[in-house]
């Protein structure tokens, strides 16, 4: 349901989520399972970092405040009905507010693992969003090259400054607080690839070749290092579409060779005429909290256009 009337602009930090329901509820098997998905682990970062962080309160005491915040989930429990809505906009703009409602503990829960995967990708969407957002507000990098070279286009701010430029490889770095945040863009012709039958025999064997090229370019001050993906785990993958273009998404962790350096990292895997076109993010923020940040880089490679 929308709300029609303009509101005041919602408050929260990113991936922030209030939960709205009573202590006895939250300290129940029902918290237990709301914590269990809303808070897991995100995969391709370690040390693990949740997905949203959680505050709840008691309905008793949700203030004027309290509900201006951007992501909200309203758990109670009405003897009469289960229910489950989303309502937009319900008490500030932009906001999603959840109401799950059961006749029992087994009801909410049932209600809420039913509707999981909706509530998480729908906050997710909005975080995307408003990152987006703020991008397209402030100043643009000029992606020129990225248009001749590859054909594609970006949304990328004047933080990030070009580095590096070779034949088929192009280097954007921002300087943050503790590292830095990273966005690659190169491609690997069709005869490099190996001939698979499975999507995770294809994963895998571009997790290779693309060792190969980022090997070759990003290096730490040690000598005879090189970063690469790391090989303590499989990389998760799954295919999305950005303006209706299908793409490999692929997420893991990157390691430096003889270095302690290490973190997260996001690619887009585009398959072209007659090659594969790798657009690729990665922080490297030792010392804090590598989620937003890259949130941050998935937002700006959602803003992909792909030109025939």
């Amino acid at each position: 349901m929308q709300k029609e009337d303009m509101r005041a602009p919602s408050q929260g930090q990113i991936n922030h989520i209030l939960l709205v329901m009573d202590d006895d509820l939250w300290l129940s098997n029902v918290g237990d399972s709301i914590r269990h998905y809303l808070a897991a682990g995100i995969d391709g970062i370690t040390p693990v970092e949740p997905r949203f962080d959680l505050d709840q309160q008691s309905p008793g005491i949700f203030a004027n405040t309290a509900k201006s915040r951007k992501n909200i989930v309203y758990v109670s429990t009405n003897e009469n009905r289960s229910n489950f809505e989303l309502i937009v906009d319900q008490y500030a703009q932009p906001q999603n507010y959840f109401l799950i409602e059961g006749t029992d503990n087994k009801s909410i829960i049932a209600t809420f693992l039913k509707n999981k995967d909706s509530i998480i990708q729908q906050f997710h969407k909005q975080e995307i969003a408003d990152i987006q957002k703020r991008i397209k507000e402030g100043p643009l990098f000029e992606t020129v090259y990225l248009h001749d070279k590859y054909n594609i286009d970006i949304d990328l701010p004047t933080s990030y400054k070009r580095v590096l430029v070779d034949d088929n490889f192009v280097w954007y770095k921002k300087e943050i607080a503790s590292g830095n945040n990273n966005i690659l863009v190169y491609s690997l012709p069709f005869q490099l690839v190996k001939p698979f039958k499975t999507q995770r025999d294809f994963i895998l064997d571009m997790d290779y070749l693309r060792d190969s090229v980022v090997g070759k370019y990003i290096h730490s001050s040690e000598p005879d290092t090189f970063m690469n993906m790391s090989v303590d785990f499989e990389p998760f993958y799954r295919t999305i579409y950005i303006k209706n273009q299908e793409i490999t998404e692929v997420k893991g962790t990157w390691d430096m060779e003889n270095s302690f350096m290490g973190g997260p990292y996001l690619s887009y895997i585009v398959k072209k005429d007659d090659y594969y076109l790798i657009i690729e993010g990665f922080t490297y923020n030792p010392s804090m909290s590598k989620r937003d940040v890259m949130l941050e880089l998935e937002a700006i490679m959602g803003t992909l256009k792909v030109f025939k």
